[in-house]
């Protein structure tokens, strides 16, 4: 048994497809619960689970719709090691989406503020600052629990790290729970030349007290 993503905008978000067999089949969006979600992001090597958008956000898949649910404590390392019960009858309109993504601040002082990373299939790559912006951050701030942005400095502030710079741009509004709520657009690589990283300062250890 093994799981993929599909349809998604990078190779951590996707409609959720298991295989058992030789069979791909998607999941019913009522049988993907958080704790499933995190063992899947895990397996696929792709950090943490973001959000389970259903109603087959990533388009309607094509295979069987699983009638088995999945109940995962959410330590496992994979799908196959979580218990197996019946599940709810749905259609392919109700197939269940999955965004991964674990994002953090490095070579700052603190851990919030620094370099803006994220996790894409194991490894950390910095995001690119081209349209990052205190909306963006602010929105980042808060999912890392570091308050709200104060300043987005540009130019390598914060060092450039030696991955490529992945070239997903945040259109955030500031009041998103996560950065993949807000709409996501991909660039040219020239626009995201190496030593062009994003980053962000976080008001930090105040806020984080308060709550």
């Amino acid at each position: 048994m093994e799981a993929r993503l599909e349809g998604g905008e990078h190779p951590c978000a996707g409609r959720l497809e298991v295989r058992r067999g030789l069979s791909w089949g998607t999941v019913c969006d009522a049988d993907l619960d958080q704790a499933t979600a995190h063992v899947v992001c895990r397996e696929l090597q792709c950090g943490s689970a973001v959000s389970t958008p259903g109603g087959a956000h990533f388009g309607q898949g094509s295979g069987p719709v699983w009638t088995q649910a999945f109940h995962c404590a959410g330590n496992e390392s994979l799908l196959f090691h979580c218990p197996r019960g019946p599940g709810h009858q749905c259609g392919h309109r109700q197939d269940a989406g999955l965004r991964c993504s674990e994002f953090r601040l490095v070579n700052g002082s603190s851990s919030c503020e620094g370099r803006v990373e994220l996790q894409v299939q194991g490894a950390w790559a910095p995001l690119c600052a081209a349209h990052w912006d205190l909306a963006d951050a602010t929105v980042l701030c808060h999912q890392l629990n570091c308050g709200s942005a104060e300043a987005t400095p540009r130019g390598g502030h914060f060092g450039n790290g030696d991955a490529p710079i992945w070239p997903d741009v945040f259109h955030c509004v500031g009041t998103e729970p996560y950065l993949w709520n807000c709409p996501v657009s991909t660039l040219g690589a020239g626009a995201c030349a190496l030593g062009n990283a994003a980053a962000a300062v976080c008001s930090g250890g105040s806020a984080r007290a308060a709550g």
